[in-house]
C-alpha cells in the first residue's frame, strides 16, 4: 500500500474544516433540538417557520403561469392555455421570478414584468 503525505498546510485545512462542520452541526442542534427534555421540532413545523417567514409583500398569491417560448429566433411568453401573452421580441430571456423576467435586447439587459412592461429598461 502506497504511503500518503500530506503537508502541514493540508492538514491544517483539514482540521479548520472539521471543526468549522462541527460547529455548524452544534449550532443546527441547538436551534432545532430542545435539550430540556421537550421533543424536537417537526420537520413540518420547522419548514412552516421558514416559509411564514418569508417577505409577502407585493407576493401574489397566485403561482405565475406565464412560460418562455421562442418564435422566428425572438424570445416570448405564453400562457398555460397557450396564448400568446408577450410578444417575442427580446434575444435572450429568462423564466420569471417573483413577478420578473430578465430580457436582452442585442447586448442590452433589462427586466420586464408579467404584462411586458419594462421595470427595468434594458442596458450595458
Amino acid at each position: 500500500m502506497k504511503e500518503i503525505r500530506l503537508s502541514r498546510f493540508q492538514v491544517m485545512l483539514i482540521v479548520v474544516s472539521f471543526v468549522a462542520l462541527l460547529v455548524v452541526v452544534g449550532l443546527l442542534a441547538y436551534k432545532y433540538f430542545s435539550f430540556s427534555g421537550g421533543s424536537a421540532p417537526s420537520p413540518a413545523s420547522v419548514a412552516s417557520e421558514v416559509v411564514s417567514s418569508a417577505p409577502t409583500q407585493g407576493v401574489s398569491e397566485e403561482p405565475i403561469s406565464l412560460f418562455l417560448v421562442k418564435l422566428n429566433g425572438k424570445h416570448g411568453y405564453i400562457d398555460k392555455s397557450g396564448k400568446l401573452v408577450i410578444e417575442p421580441n427580446f434575444d435572450l430571456a429568462g423564466d420569471f421570478s417573483e413577478g420578473l423576467a430578465a430580457v436582452a435586447v442585442g447586448d442590452k439587459w433589462g427586466f420586464i414584468d408579467t404584462t411586458g412592461h419594462y421595470v427595468w429598461e434594458p442596458t450595458n
